[in-house]
């Protein structure tokens, strides 16, 4: 089994941050489940290739790797490590890759939702893909 070099800990872009705790306050959700939606979200879109923009972790909010990936910690790894082997090519760390698509995806899903029906609409026709 491959051991993993992703960190332990993940910190957020500012805007990312920003966007997190409005989408906490429209949907009534946790963040951890807001960045974890956000990051499935970004790591399944196949119009993700340039990712430097979204590398940045400058604000204080930091998730711990466990708690945002839960019990399938080995599959988000694995879903990194694919991107990474498919389009990064050695341009970005496997860690910058996963820090990438959580800011991407947050501030994805912030566009997109502005309340928990919006999310359930969006999580519905994802679902029916």
């Amino acid at each position: 089994m491959k051991t993993s070099t992703l960190p332990n800990k993940l910190k957020l872009s500012e805007e990312a941050y920003t966007r997190l705790k409005m989408l906490k306050s429209k949907t009534g959700l946790e963040d951890w489940t807001l960045a974890r939606l956000g990051l499935c979200f970004s790591l399944g879109d196949s119009s993700a290739r340039d990712l430097s923009k979204y590398v940045q972790s400058n604000s204080t909010k930091e998730f711990n790797r466990y708690t945002l990936t839960g019990d399938m910690d080995l599959l988000y790894g694995e879903c990194v490590r694919s991107y990474v082997a498919k389009y990064s090519a050695g341009k970005l760390s496997e860690g910058d890759v996963m820090r990438a698509h959580l800011n991407r995806g947050i501030i994805s899903l912030s566009r997109q939702v502005k309340s928990l029906a919006d999310l359930s609409q969006l999580l519905s026709a994802r679902a029916s893909r």
